[in-house]
This record gives structure tokens, C-alpha cells and sequence, in this order.
């Protein structure tokens, strides 16, 4: 097998990259983020080795520009992007490769090509792009900004000299000037914008017909002359009606002098290809619809399909493809990723398929290893885009040489196969949201969007953050996802830890547990990454629902347990005095006549039974009193335990609940 691939680009100065390495995969480029994060600029620049479209000023990077355009007075600035390409080939066969990249190899240091094996070896070339001013205008320009002292200044006179900018290639060793025919011939790009139509789905098969014209030829010819001999007999009469009517003024105007007579006839002399169009076929019926009947999400496969399968055998493709999901049904989304997977598969062209998207169906159902994050890091003092290949991100010895993280790679393994189980088309928002907060469970996933619109009067929606629920995974799985990005990651989780006894009921043993349980979560192993905050509970409760009794504690527990016990029967035990419900002998003496249910009464007898045996031997008031705290806290979770997500959309609109000390501390790192 022998293939030419864009191996990676280098971008400088282009719109908001302003320094950019991005590695491509061989077959399937999956590029998401999040909007306006820079993934259709990728498939511009792509499209730039292959179109004659001029840039223009308004792309340069604004932000550098604005931020140094004191030294762009001196010296014009210059959009540079380097073009990496790597084509194997076999040693027995000869292709056209050689010969479209000879301009641009990069030979070893001894001066040979790479050699993989005794049968095949490595062409590595590289073609360089600029934007740059014609060196005729330099002395003109560099006199119109020396008086400039603002950026509107100065990017007025920048615009009135675009006219003699120019977009040239070079040669990466020699800087010999390319031209773009080279350029052109190098690869056969189709660029598939979002918006598509009936013209742009027939208008890129004519080529394809043509050709399988030509394969036809022979048969075509025969019906170019039957048809003609059908036109000529029967349109005959008009042709006689017309010839009698000049008959008359042959002569007058002297045609019969020059020994030949003006006559007429009916001659077909068109292209077959004019008359190919696409039609749809009811399967019950027999009937054909124009295709502009088409709904637009099968007009959208269509066109994709033509783009994939009208490819020239043997050549060297690149495919791109913005936003394949518009117009498309989520199942019909799916079913497109696996179509191009498998004609890529199968196909005997060299494809290489870079898709842009913002459809969480479509990372869904593609492989980890073909997606590429595009992160945006305009908040950050470097201004700059980062594609990251979630492949390397799931490289024991990558992450550790760039991040210093060290993970071993059959942890990284197991939670890259558990993502391709458990990445499902909720989950995968992740990756085109700004900031992602990672719950365990359904109860936080539910209470924390209330809490955070309560405390900063916005939602997550707003600030483009994303609440994940983990559910039966651990967090470990999700967090090589964002390693390398600026996206603020949030785990929350529960401490899980449990009082047996008195002598567990003290803040060293908690406070242990917790340190614990967030070397577990992963601060430990992604200490070095500044954009990663771990939590869990702070006050002694074991998981959220607890936490959330003991915040409340104080102030309103009664109005904790009104959420599970029914009010009328608290009032009349206690004739509004709610503070004897923190009281274990108050319990021990009413629980029976308060609680209906027999099973459930059981389950607290038994508990009541357990801190009764806790608290007899406790003389001092303070700890009796957390003793008891935390056997009312045990009751109520008895309560909730089996409808943690009712209760939780409950308390989520009840104003006097206080949140949580260590969600608000988490919610606060995300601003």
C-alpha cells in the first residue's frame, strides 16, 4: 500500500493562531471545540494548497497585530503555515508521488530518503505558504507608517497596501519560489462547506459522468448517430419548409455562384453529461421526484457520498468536510461516520478525511484516536489555539515528557476503553464546552445548576460549562481528555467515609479520608495541571445528600426532614418545638408513632439502637451533640437514599437551602 498524507501544518499569524503545530492522522480527522475556537480555519488552509483564494489583511492575527503593531511599522507582517507531507512508497512500483513532491523533499542529514524496509521507503517534503508584501512596496510602506501612533492607524494604512500583498510558496531547504500550479497538483482537494444544494450535488458529478462517458465511448458514438438520424427524419419537414424558402434567394445573393447550394439541417452535437441528473425513485410506487423534493438531510448524504466515491483511483485525496451533521437526524449522523470509516476502509484511493463538527452524535460513535481538540486560549496571556490529538493524551510517554504527568499505559489503556463504552452523545459535550464540571452522580448533576444560577445570578448554559455525570466510572477515565487544554475541569466527589464509633467522630480521621479520597480522584498525579480542582465534602458528610443535611444542620433541620417526612407528623409530636427532633432520646421514644412503615422503622430502630451503645459513654456535651448530628443525618439519608433525584430537584428550589461549602469552593475555581 502506498499513500501521500498532510502529516501536519505549522500556522503563524492566521487569524487566531497565532503559533500552532497540528498533527493530522492518516486516515480520519475528527476536529471539534468549541464555537468560533478555530476548527473551520483548519479546512481553509487545507484548501489553500489546492484554490486560488487570495487572503486578505483581515486575516492576520488581531491579537498580535494589536499587541505589537509598533514593530509591524517597521517590517509588514506575513502569514507563514508549513505544510508537512509524508509519502510512502514501494521500491517496485512507481507512482506519480516522486514526482509532485521532488520540489520539497527533505532528505536525512546523510543525504538519503527514509527507508523503511527493504521494499518500500519515505518521502518527507515540506511547502511553506506566505502572505506577504511585494518587496517592491517595502521602502513605500514602511514611509506611509512611520508617523503612525495608533492601531486604527496603523491598520488603515495596513488595508490600503492588501493590493500588493502576495500569497507565494516556497521550497522549505532553498526558499526557491513554488509555483501554484506545482502547488495545485499536489493533491486532489474537495472542500464540502455546511451549506449545500441541488446544483452543488449535480454539479460535482460531471466529472465522474464524463468519465464513464469515456469508458463508453464506442457505445456513446453509435447513439450520437442514431440520434442524429432520428432528428434528421423526424424534423425533416421543417428542414424542407426552411430549404424552399431559401431556394428562391440563392441565386439573389450569390451562394449558387460559388458552385454549392445553402441549406439547412438538425444536428446533435451536445454533451451527455448535460443531461445527468438525480432523481428519486419511490421503492411501493415506481414513480420518480425531482431532487429537489429531497428532504435536506438525504440531499446532505448524497453529496457527501458523490464526494467519497467520485475520487480518481490511485490519486491522492483529501476530503474536507464542515459540519457533516447539518440538517442531519442523530441516527443518520451515526450512520455517515461509519460510512466514511468503512469506504476508507475499502478503498483502494489514499483518502485522507478531515471533518469539522459540533455534534456530539458524531464523537460519539468516532474513535477516540481520530479526534482532535481545538482549544482556543484566548483567556490566557498567550492568546493562542492548540490542537490536541486525544491520541497522545493517552500516551504514558508522551504526557510525561510534555506534561510531566506520569500515568502508567495500561491505566491509560483501560480508561480509553471504558471512554469508547461510556462516551455516549451526553458525556461528549465535554469536549466542545469551555469548562467541564465531573459529578458522580444524578443528584449533584441536578442540584448544581440551581446552586450556581442562586449564587451568580448566570447558568452554566450561559458560561458554556458542561456538567458531566460519571455514573459507575471513576473520574480517572475522563481526565486524560483534557490534558494540555485550558478548559477548567471540576471533579466533584464524595469522600465516602463512614463513623463507627466515638472515637471516629473527630476532624483528624475526616480530614485523613478526605486527603485520601482526592489522591484517588487524581490530584496528585495532575498536580502540574493548573486547570484541573478537586473537591469533596469539608463538614463530616460521607456523600452530598449527607454534606447537604450537615450545611443545614443549624438553621433548618427541621425543614430537611420535612423533605421526607410528612410535616403534620413532626407537628404534632413536638407542637412546633422543632428543636427536639435533634435529640436521640426524643427519637428513641417517638420513632415508632412518627414512622408508618414498618420496614423502614426497623432499619431505624436498629440505628437508633447503634448510637444509643455510641453515646453512653460520651460525658462531654459538644461531642454528644455531633454524635447526634450525625445520627440525624444517618436517618434522613435512610429517607433518601432510594430517590436521591427527587429529592434533589425538590431542594433545588427551596430558597433557604444553604449549598454546600465544597461545591461553592468547586463552582468558585470555574469563574
Amino acid at each position: 500500500e502506498w499513500k501521500m498524507i498532510l502529516k501536519k501544518v505549522k500556522i503563524k499569524n492566521y487569524r487566531n493562531y497565532k503559533d500552532t503545530e497540528i498533527n493530522f492522522n492518516d486516515g480520519i480527522n475528527i476536529i471539534v471545540g468549541a464555537n468560533n475556537s478555530g476548527k473551520t480555519n483548519i479546512l481553509q488552509i487545507i484548501s489553500l494548497l489546492s484554490t486560488d483564494f487570495k487572503l486578505n489583511v483581515d486575516d492576520f492575527n488581531k491579537n498580535i497585530l494589536y499587541k505589537e503593531y509598533d514593530s509591524f511599522k517597521e517590517k509588514a507582517p506575513i502569514i507563514n503555515i508549513e505544510y508537512f507531507v509524508k509519502h510512502k512508497m514501494s521500491y517496485d512500483k512507481i507512482d506519480s508521488g516522486f514526482s509532485r513532491l521532488e520540489k520539497f523533499i527533505v532528505y536525512n542529514d546523510n543525504g538519503d530518503i527514509s527507508t523503511i524496509n527493504n521494499e518500500e521507503f519515505d518521502i518527507n517534503a515540506i511547502i511553506i505558504l506566505k502572505f506577504e508584501l511585494d518587496p517592491k512596496y517595502e521602502y513605500d510602506y514602511k514611509k506611509s507608517m512611520s508617523t503612525i501612533t495608533t492601531y486604527d492607524d496603523f491598520f488603515r494604512v495596513l488595508r490600503k497596501y492588501e493590493q500588493y500583498y502576495q500569497m507565494n510558496f516556497y521550497n522549505s531547504i532553498s526558499n526557491e519560489k513554488i509555483e501554484k500550479k506545482i502547488i495545485h497538483n499536489l493533491f486532489n482537494i474537495d472542500l464540502v462547506n455546511a451549506n449545500r444544494n441541488i446544483s452543488d450535488i449535480t454539479g460535482n458529478t460531471k466529472k465522474y459522468v464524463r468519465n464513464k462517458i469515456e469508458e463508453n465511448k464506442i457505445e456513446i458514438d453509435k447513439l450520437n448517430d442514431t440520434v442524429n438520424s432520428s432528428i434528421k427524419i423526424n424534423l425533416s419537414k421543417i428542414t424542407e419548409s426552411i430549404n424552399k424558402d431559401i431556394e428562391k434567394d440563392q441565386k439573389d445573393i450569390g451562394v449558387s455562384n460559388g458552385k454549392n447550394d445553402f441549406v439547412s439541417t438538425f444536428e446533435f452535437d451536445s454533451d451527455f453529461t448535460e443531461f445527468f441528473k438525480y432523481e428519486l425513485k419511490n421503492d411501493n410506487l415506481g414513480y420518480n421526484l425531482p431532487l429537489d423534493n429531497n428532504g435536506l438531510g438525504y440531499n446532505n448524504l448524497i453529496y457527501i457520498r458523490n464526494s467519497l466515491n467520485l475520487k480518481k483511483e490511485n490519486e491522492f485525496n483529501l476530503l474536507l468536510i464542515e459540519e457533516p451533521e447539518a440538517h442531519l437526524h442523530p441516527n443518520m449522523q451515526y450512520k455517515l461516520i461509519k460510512y466514511i470509516e468503512l469506504y476508507r476502509n475499502n478503498s483502494i484511493n489514499s483518502n485522507q478525511v478531515f471533518i469539522t463538527t459540533h455534534s456530539s452524535n458524531i464523537t460519539a460513535s468516532a474513535d477516540i484516536d481520530d479526534i482532535i481538540l481545538v482549544d482556543y486560549q484566548c483567556d490566557t496571556q498567550e492568546q493562542n489555539v492548540k490542537c490536541i490529538n486525544l491520541k497522545d493524551n493517552f500516551d504514558s510517554e508522551i504526557i510525561k515528557e510534555k506534561f510531566n504527568i506520569e500515568i502508567k499505559q495500561d491505566d491509560l489503556n483501560n480508561y480509553k476503553k471504558h471512554l469508547h463504552k461510556f462516551l455516549d452523545v451526553t458525556r461528549s459535550d465535554l469536549l466542545f464546552a469551555d469548562s467541564v464540571i465531573l459529578v458522580e452522580g444524578l443528584s449533584e448533576k441536578i442540584f448544581i445548576p440551581h446552586a450556581y444560577e442562586k449564587e451568580y445570578k448566570d447558568n452554566l448554559v450561559n458560561k458554556y460549562i458542561s456538567i458531566i455525570e460519571v455514573g459507575g466510572i471513576t473520574f480517572k477515565n475522563f481526565l486524560p481528555l483534557f490534558i494540555g487544554t485550558s478548559k477548567k475541569v471540576l471533579c466533584i466527589s464524595d469522600v465516602d467515609y463512614e463513623y463507627t464509633d466515638v472515637e471516629n467522630f473527630n476532624n483528624e480521621l475526616f480530614e485523613t479520608a478526605t486527603v485520601d479520597k482526592l489522591k484517588t480522584m487524581g490530584k496528585d498525579v495532575y498536580r502540574e495541571c493548573a486547570n484541573y480542582y478537586f473537591c469533596t465534602q469539608k463538614l463530616g458528610g460521607s456523600t452530598f445528600e449527607k454534606e447537604l443535611f450537615i450545611e443545614n444542620y443549624y438553621s433548618h433541620a427541621e425543614d430537611m426532614l420535612f423533605c421526607v417526612f410528612p410535616k403534620k407528623d413532626f407537628k404534632e409530636k413536638m407542637s412546633d418545638d422543632f428543636s427536639k427532633i435533634r435529640s436521640l432520646e426524643f427519637w428513641a421514644n417517638e420513632a415508632k408513632t412518627i414512622i408508618n412503615d414498618g420496614r423502614i422503622y426497623k432499619s431505624i430502630e436498629k440505628l437508633i439502637e447503634e448510637y444509643k451503645e455510641i453515646i453512653n459513654d460520651v460525658i462531654d456535651e459538644s461531642k454528644k451533640q455531633v454524635i447526634e448530628m450525625h445520627f440525624l443525618c444517618d436517618l434522613f439519608y435512610k429517607y433518601v437514599q432510594n430517590k436521591k433525584g427527587d429529592f434533589a430537584l425538590q431542594i433545588s428550589f427551596e430558597e433557604w437551602v444553604q449549598s454546600p461549602t465544597y461545591i461553592m469552593e468547586g463552582l468558585e475555581c470555574l469563574k
